[in-house]
């Protein structure tokens, strides 16, 4: 981990310490590491970090368990094969499970296949899976066009885009071909689970299951339950993300992903300062220099404020959050300025 373009304090301590072993003698140098110890582990980035570890074991502990036990998932079936689709049934591979991916025709499936070995290459090429071990994944991935093949499936994961019409329409099939007791999660945190969960007509089987992309990488998985979701299909669910190596979290239906309301509340702060005339490039370069990858109005650019703007409508009548950044928004995006892939959002990329 990296504060920009520093080391977190906890690391630099250990820098610290390293040159006093080096420079100091012995009784000194020890002394000094004593000393850099304590003054860590009192300080308010070790109680950061400890609540985190005690935070995230906490997370799997929702209190279905005490009702229900998980029931064994081996077989995957994935309905999309777009971005989300395609590392969701990365992740899966990797961890021994077998998947079956729809996809409506053999040119979709094409285009599936092309990102799900475009992600194992960027994974090989890290080195963190090696190429013989792809053979076996390919042997245990089996691509389809007829959804009645998903009846072999434990867990049923949708992963088509965010309307609710057509999710509805994928479920109301899945009720149909899904074996009974087969647990049936929609990757989607934006709309309501319970009015998806409806159409197929088997809602206490139908949970919300958020994967944090990209799904191969990122650790994060939202456990999205409706009022009707049984404790068997939540508590399965759960155990099943865990073994994936997920951080679980129970969250509320609809309204977006957990980090929605907080990132709303950034760029809020960070277009109100640009309309101040505060440069893209010195509020960015702040946001670094406090530990972001990216920051918040190149990562706009970069997701395009079109699909934002969308993103960001459809939430404002779910949520009581701030708009007023929607205005410039609304702006930039009449005006041609769409982001990276136009050359112009609120940077000038070309």
């Amino acid at each position: 981990a990296r504060f920009g373009n520093k080391l977190p304090p906890i690391e630099q301590k250990l820098v610290d310490c390293v040159e006093a072993a080096i420079l100091l003698p012995f009784e000194a140098g020890l002394a000094f590491e004593e000393a850099a110890a304590e003054e860590c582990r009192l300080s308010e980035y070790s109680a950061g970090m400890r609540h985190a570890f005690f935070a995230q074991r906490r997370a799997a502990n929702i209190p279905e368990r005490q009702a229900a036990k998980a029931l064994p998932v081996n077989v995957i079936g994935i309905v999309g094969g777009g971005p989300p689709g395609a590392t969701i049934t990365v992740t899966c591979l990797l961890h021994g499970r077998k998947v079956i991916l729809f996809e409506r025709n053999a040119e979709a499936v094409a285009a599936a296949t092309q990102r799900v070995d475009a992600a194992f290459a960027e994974l090989v090429l890290s080195r963190k899976v090696s190429a013989e071990s792809r053979v076996d994944q390919s042997n245990r991935l089996e691509f389809v066009t007829d959804l009645a093949r998903l009846a072999e499936a434990d867990l049923l994961i949708e992963t088509v885009s965010d309307n609710m019409k057509t999710k509805q329409q994928v479920f109301a099939a899945l009720g149909r071909v899904a074996r009974p007791g087969a647990v049936m999660a929609s990757n989607s945190a934006l709309l309501p689970v319970s009015d998806i969960a409806a159409a197929s007509e088997r809602p206490d089987d139908v949970l919300g299951l958020h994967f944090h992309g990209p799904a191969h990488q990122a650790p994060l998985v939202q456990l999205i339950p409706s009022a009707r979701t049984s404790a068997q299909a939540l508590v399965t669910a759960a155990d099943f993300s865990g073994d994936l190596g997920k951080v679980v979290v129970r969250t509320g239906t609809g309204g977006g992903t957990m980090g929605e309301s907080l990132m709303w509340a950034l760029r809020e702060a960070a277009v109100g300062m640009m309309v101040q005339g505060v440069a893209p490039t010195r509020i960015d370069a702040a946001l670094a220099e406090f530990g972001m990858v990216h920051g918040v109005l190149q990562a706009l650019d970069r997701a395009g404020l079109d699909v934002t703007l969308s993103r960001m409508a459809l939430l404002h009548g779910h949520k009581d959050l701030p708009g007023e950044h929607m205005a410039l928004l609304s702006t930039l995006v009449g005006a041609g300025r769409i982001g990276q892939r136009a050359g112009h959002g609120a940077y000038q990329w070309s």
